[in-house]
Order: structure tokens, then C-alpha cells, then sequence
């Protein structure tokens, strides 16, 4: 855990308090060609945001699932790394409270 716990601390304030659009949605169309403004369209309906309270996320839809393979993915992206530090396990565990909750493993075996 220490040696990933810089890396845990930081996505958890970035994407802490802000509204998370999820970037791959074949029904929300993201404009982000506006200074300082993000659009959401989602059919004849359009939501703007500031640039500063939206985290873009490279999902389809932002579920408890996505969170905790994005978060997954980016703690095991340095794989050079993990065999250094002889990880060959992570698990990463996602709630919105009392059961409810989904999980995401990566295993280097």
C-alpha cells in the first residue's frame, strides 16, 4: 500500500467533489470547445458545466464498476513497477455506501 499511497491520495482529491461525465456514452455527446465550459448533450437536452467541477472519465456510463476499473487501471498501469515492488495482486473495491459496492482485480500470475 505505501508504495502506491501518493498516487491513491491525489485520484481521490481529483476526483473528489466534482461531477464525473463519462467520456464513451453512445447516447452523451461532450463539448469541450468552450473556454472554460464543458456541454453534456444528451438528445434535444443540454447541461453546461464548468470546466473546473467536471472530471471526463473514459467510460461508458459512470457506475460503481467503471470507478473501480479506471482507479484499477491507473494504480497498475507501471507494470515495470509492480514486478519491482513484487505486487501480483490489487484489488480495488468501490462503495456508495452499505452493500452496494462493486470490485475490480488485477492479478500478474
Amino acid at each position: 500500500y505505501g508504495v502506491y499511497k501518493k498516487w491513491i491520495i491525489a485520484k481521490c482529491r481529483e476526483w473528489n467533489e466534482t461531477f464525473m461525465l463519462p467520456t464513451r456514452s453512445p447516447h452523451l455527446k461532450i463539448d469541450t470547445s468552450q473556454p472554460g465550459l464543458v456541454l453534456a448533450r444528451f438528445g434535444d437536452e443540454e447541461l453546461r458545466f464548468l470546466t473546473r467541477d467536471v472530471t471526463l472519465m473514459p467510460a461508458a456510463n459512470i457506475t460503481l464498476e467503471e470507478l473501480s476499473r479506471l482507479f484499477g487501471e491507473g494504480l497498475t498501469q507501471d507494470r515495470a513497477r509492480l514486478v519491482a515492488e513484487k505486487i501480483v495482486g490489487i484489488t480495488v473495491k468501490c462503495s456508495s455506501g452499505p452493500g452496494q459496492s462493486a470490485s475490480w482485480h488485477w492479478s500478474g500470475q
